[in-house]
Formats: C-alpha cells, structure tokens, sequence
C-alpha cells in the first residue's frame, strides 16, 4: 500500500489489479469542487474578484493564513507477472512538495507587503489555500514535440477565515497556473498567481473609490 502526502490517492495492489483510492464518483456542488481539502472546497474553475462580498473582503483583510496540500501523479505499469511499478511524477523545476508549495506562496504575499501572515486560519480574515499537483503534458506536447516531462499545476484559493462550518466555505478568488517549458528560467508558479490577485484588487480599489 502507498500512501501520499495528506490528499494523495491510496493505492492497493491486488492479484494484479491497481484500485486508486480518494477518487470518488463526483458530486454536484454550488461550486465544481477540484478538491475538498480540509473543509476547503477548492473549485475546479477560475473565480475572479467580482461580486461585491469578494472585494470587499479582500480589501479589508489585513491577516492572512496560508495552507498547503499536495497531490503527486502517479503511473502504474505492469513490469513483469511479478512487478508493478508505481511512479511518482515531479515538475519540472520541483517534486509535488506541500512545505515548498507553501514556502513559495507566503514569500510572494510577503513580497506584495499587503498583509500580514498569521499561523491560524482561525485569527486570519483570509485563508489562501495552494494546492500542489503534478500533471501530464498536453497530447500536443507529447505527440508534436515528444515532451513526456510533467508539470506542476498550482491552485490557489482564498476564503473567509475566522471560525465557520466547513459547509459555508465558499471560495472568494481562485486561480490556476501550469509549468511550461520555459518555467525553469522563471520564478514559482505562485509568483504568476498572486500577480494575477494584484492585479483583481487593485482594480476593485479604482472602481470602489469612484
């Protein structure tokens, strides 16, 4: 049996057949859900700042807490009648990590000097929520350019903190952001995404203030 880090599938090797746990039938959500980690539902699709509880809560929040999960791929491929072999699958800069995933992010939000990082979600009026992953390349990348290397994929989510029923936690702000080819030049994936944030607030500040 395998286990990975904290949201990684389960998987079970019986008489030859691989079962992978944790992948469970989907369920329909207000939100497309991507994952449900620790009563944070992070969604599937992008949520851009645009209702007015959104902006509003981003721009009073003064205190923020970041939180980190990681899901490696993993491939299974029969060897031999005896041997199977289970392959966990890194990015191209780094392996699926939850320790940097979260290092990354709290060092760029310290890098914009907007807020100020707490340890408890519970004493934060914003939770960031990154989720790190690994994904396959694109059949055009595979098939044209004969690159079989993953990526890391990098969701973040931002909720309400403070004390609240897991069902209530309703992403603010989401978005996602792949390795390419060229990301081993570049910085993190976070660096792209909080830029994208940046961008959002600073925006709902102009159109607040007129």
């Amino acid at each position: 049996m395998y286990r990975y880090s904290m949201l990684g599938p389960i998987v079970f090797l019986l008489a030859g057949t691989v079962f992978v746990g944790g992948q469970g039938p989907a369920q329909k959500n207000e939100q497309a859900v991507l994952e449900k980690t620790g009563g944070y539902a992070v969604p599937s699709e992008p949520i851009k700042l645009e209702t007015e509880a959104s902006k509003q809560a981003l721009l009073a929040a003064k205190k923020v807490a970041v939180i980190a999960f990681a899901k490696p791929a993993i491939t299974v491929e029969q060897r031999s009648r005896r041997e199977i072999r289970v392959t966990e699958h890194g990015g191209i800069k780094r392996k699926v990590d939850v320790n940097k995933a979260k290092n990354e992010l709290e060092r760029t939000l310290k890098k914009w000097g907007r807020f100020t990082l707490v340890a408890q979600s519970a004493d934060a009026d914003l939770v960031f929520v990154i989720f790190d992953e690994s994904v396959p390349p694109s059949g055009f990348t595979r098939a044209i350019v004969k690159d079989t290397q993953y990526r890391l994929k990098d969701t973040v989510a931002v909720f309400k903190g403070g004390s609240q029923e897991d069902s209530k936690r309703q992403a603010l702000w989401m978005h996602a952001d792949s390795e390419t080819a060229f990301s081993a030049l570049g910085g993190s994936l976070s660096d792209g995404i909080v830029s994208q944030l940046r961008k959002e607030v600073e925006e709902a500040e102009k159109t607040t203030k007129k």
